[in-house]
């Protein structure tokens, strides 16, 4: 009767935990440690920068350091998203980020993030992440412009102002982003103009 008991309030106070988590969202995915692969239900909280993982009878909870990537699958929209985790600047503490596109240039973003602990500047959360390192994405035009290879600074220079670029809106960015990656995919270039 004991046993039961305290059965019931253990399963009790696990399922209080799970649904207090706040901005976290459950979904089927799976998370990559730097040991294994893990298949079950994710909830991912940006803010408390944790994950949780129910796979099974399992159920892990990691921080960002502990994780390499995790991917969700929102059954009722059917979209997916990706997270990276890594450290920015001088932080020692990695982070999640969500990855908005992938290709010769990986886009991430991830809102609130500080140069160093103690630093009263918050950057803008947009990211790009290569092999492993994350750098803040320019907020200058012509900054922004120098990250792409000097053979379509051109295209994407006018694809910028054809389609009046705005660098702190995510869907233009993201969009901007898939553009230049579209060039080393074979896939289809979806910017025209009349230009001859």
């Amino acid at each position: 009767m004991k046993r039961k008991l305290l059965f019931s309030i253990l399963s009790l106070m696990l399922s209080i935990g799970i649904c207090a988590q706040s901005d976290a969202v459950l979904t089927s995915g799976h998370v990559v440690t730097h040991n294994d692969t893990i298949l079950g239900e994710v909830s991912l909280n940006m803010e408390r920068n944790d994950l949780m993982i129910r796979s099974g009878r399992n159920i892990y909870n990691w921080t960002a350091d502990k994780v390499k990537s995790a991917t969700t699958l929102d059954q009722q929209t059917g979209l997916s998203a990706k997270y990276l985790t890594g450290a920015f600047g001088m932080n020692s503490n990695s982070f999640f980020f969500e990855v908005l596109s992938e290709g010769k240039m990986t886009l991430i973003y991830r809102e609130g993030l500080k140069f160093a602990e103690h630093d009263e500047m918050v950057y803008p959360p947009f990211y790009t992440y290569d092999n492993g390192v994350i750098h803040s994405l320019p907020i200058n035009k012509k900054e922004f412009l120098n990250l792409f290879e000097e053979e379509y600074a051109a295209q994407m220079a006018e694809y910028f102002k054809f389609h009046q670029v705005d660098l702190s809106d995510k869907e233009d960015i993201r969009k901007i982003v898939e553009f230049y990656n579209s060039k080393f995919t074979g896939g289809a270039s979806m910017f025209v103009t009349n230009k001859k």
